[in-house]
């Protein structure tokens, strides 16, 4: 019945574009009779219709587009006819029998000539042209296979983009297929690969729009234009860069209750050059001058060559693997202590409310290179704090180049909320990267690899789903503008306040600080405060902190800190325990599992993540496991100890 709805109106949409040009023929007669009434014995006003008749014809000479010399003058003559016919007759009878003859004769050919030229669709463009498709749609339905069924609307221009509906019309009819067929669109067109998306209508299965974007508008370096809210909130969001039709790029990390924002993790991915640390540098600034968050920064592979310009302005840096390994295993308690207090506080989850009340800053803990932690001993400990940190306004940054499961479990993925990708290599990579839906929809970051610097896709809470799909630019920051924020607004910046200090225990206390970073910040930050116009901490509703007693930290089962490396337990026994769990857990009625459910055993048995998976593939290969490939396991047979 759909169908049979869709080809009626799609009968009407065709019929339809035709009528105006036949309605205007009798409508220009009538124009013209009326002025041959009205001024046949004035000659002023025969003669001002008649410059205006001129001066309308000129107009559109130049107003009509020189890419489409054929369109330029069926449309200058026309209205050349038209104004001169009515220009005409206010000083001619039109209803003598040579004036009738003429009126019929140019009243059919007319409208004919615009009806054979829409029919041909061809607009006086090339077929190469990218923009033959603002002409019409035969042609492109002619040339790629997959539109069959599919009936291409009139196309619109918005902001240097190209749209058109596509209407499912009949059975052979799949917007599936369009979606699988972008490179062939993009042929058609002469456009990049990048250039055509397919964007699906989720409230229509048989609806979707097609974009196309003639010109690379992001081919520029876009210069970081300065912090986008000095002295404000993380709740204003963080403005990243441009999209490709110049709206700014903007994410957020926090959740909002009132508009049922939901606080998120973020993944940073892409392959080396692809422009995510820069991409990074650009949120750091962005962060350091906002009042209600205290930034950890990791890097334990390249340290300082980059960490060293934000260095000064960051709560706590670390520069190598046992630094970071000292920031994880900090943050369980940190989490739990926020989480208690925030509960006494009578808050579900942290707002920005909560600093301006409380004094208590989010927290942003933000590693590059994270591949290289998740593969070390503290791997599992981060999945524990994915799952319980988002709350306690603990936001964790995961920037790699590549999620794969063997960096990566699927229980580490789920919990990261939004995903910022950059150029990536392969499209093995891109799908691990990015929602399937969004990869449909025609995002293809492996097109960019590392040659677009800065090209990268933003998916997350808050960001219209239209956009996810939609390319855009990361700002470029010069080491000169981020020393510059480190410097000027440092005393903008939150300090720590006591609950999660205490909580974070030595490690805190003794961590390494940038050498800018000032002595009495937590006065100067309050009179920051007050300088902005911001309440200032509420001492009395902070809770009493003895330096000689530990404050007492809630225990949280759902974190369990894996046992050191050096205990290793021998292969052929390591084996065994490994095959064991998985025998306990099919006969306690499981069929599938996740290495994440190992954790207990892996750090029982001193062995690494990356162990225990390669110790699961053989099992695989075996035949006793099935790997689905996003990080579960199903259990075939029960594995042999």
């Amino acid at each position: 019945m759909a169908l049979h709805q869709r080809a009626s109106e799609r009968a009407l949409s065709t019929v339809a574009p035709y009528v105006p040009a036949w309605l205007a023929a009798p409508a220009t007669y009538g124009l013209a009779y009326g002025a041959h009434t009205a001024w046949h014995d004035q000659p002023g006003p025969a003669m001002g219709t008649a410059l205006l008749a001129a001066a309308f014809t000129w107009g559109t000479s130049r107003i009509a587009p020189s890419s489409a010399p054929l369109w330029r003058a069926h449309a200058t003559t026309t209205v050349g006819l038209v104004a001169g016919g009515i220009s005409l007759s206010a000083a001619v009878d039109p209803t003598t029998p040579g004036a009738l003859s003429a009126w019929a004769i140019l009243g059919i050919a007319t409208p004919l000539s615009w009806t054979i030229r829409r029919i041909t669709r061809n607009g006086g463009t090339t077929p190469g042209d990218p923009k033959a498709i603002t002409a019409g749609d035969q042609g492109l339905a002619a040339q790629v296979r997959a539109l069959k069924g599919v009936d291409v609307g009139p196309p619109t221009v918005e902001g240097g983009r190209v749209k058109a509906t596509l209407r499912v019309v009949s059975p052979d009819g799949d917007i599936e297929q369009v979606q699988a067929a972008t490179r062939g669109i993009a042929a058609a067109l002469g456009v990049g690969r990048n250039g055509v998306r397919i964007q699906t209508d989720p409230d229509d299965a048989g609806r979707a729009e097609l974009i196309v974007v003639p010109r690379d508008h992001l081919k520029n370096t876009i210069v970081w234009p300065g912090p986008s809210a000095a002295g404000g909130s993380i709740g204003a969001g963080f403005k990243v860069g441009l999209y490709e039709d110049g709206e700014p790029a903007v994410f957020w990390l926090n959740g909002d209750p009132k508009i049922g924002r939901n606080a998120t993790h973020l993944g940073v991915f892409g392959m080396n050059g692809s422009g995510k640390s820069s991409g990074g540098e650009v949120t750091w600034a962005d962060l350091l001058t906002r009042r209600d968050a205290c930034l950890w920064l990791g890097d334990p592979v390249k340290g300082q060559q980059t960490l060293r310009d934000v260095a000064p302005g960051v709560d706590w840096v670390a520069t190598d693997t046992t630094e970071c390994r000292a920031q994880i295993r900090a943050l369980p308690d940190v989490i739990s202590a926020r989480a208690d207090q925030l509960g006494r506080w009578g808050h579900k989850e942290w707002t920005p409310e909560v600093f301006d009340t409380h004094g208590m800053p989010a927290m942003v803990c933000w590693w590059e290179e994270a591949a290289k932690l998740f593969r070390d001993e503290v791997g599992e400990d981060i999945t524990g704090l994915l799952e319980t940190a988002r709350s306690a306004g603990v936001f964790l940054v995961i920037s790699l180049q590549r999620p794969s499961v063997g960096i990566m479990s699927g229980d580490d993925r789920e919990q990261i909320g939004a995903v910022w990708c950059f150029g990536v290599k392969g499209s093995t990579t891109a799908k691990m990267a990015l929602p399937p839906e969004v990869r449909a929809d025609g995002a293809a970051p492996e097109a960019w690899a590392n040659r677009r610097p800065g090209y990268a896709y933003l998916v997350a809470p808050g960001v219209d789903e239209e956009r996810y799909a939609t390319p855009m630019r990361s700002y470029r920051i010069t080491a000169e503008q981020l020393a510059q924020v480190v410097e000027q607004y440092a005393e903008i910046r939150a300090v720590l306040d006591p609950v999660s200090a205490q909580a974070a225990g030595e490690a805190y206390a003794n961590r390494r600080r940038g050498t800018t970073v000032p002595a009495a910040r937590k006065e100067t930050t309050v009179a920051a405060r007050d300088e902005f116009k911001l309440p200032t901490n509420h001492e009395p509703d902070l809770p009493e902190v003895d330096v000689d007693e530990p404050i007492e930290v809630p225990d949280h089962p759902s974190i369990t800190l894996a046992a050191p490396a050096g205990n290793e337990m021998g292969r052929e026994a390591a084996v065994r325990l490994l095959r064991e769990a998985i025998v306990e857990m099919s006969r306690a009625g499981r069929t599938t599992f996740r290495p994440h459910d190992l954790r207990d055993t892996r750090a029982q048995a001193g062995r690494s993540r990356t162990w225990v998976t390669g110790e699961l593939q053989a099992l695989v290969t075996a035949g006793l496991l099935e790997d689905d490939g996003r990080g579960t396991y199903r259990i075939r047979d029960l594995v042999p100890a």
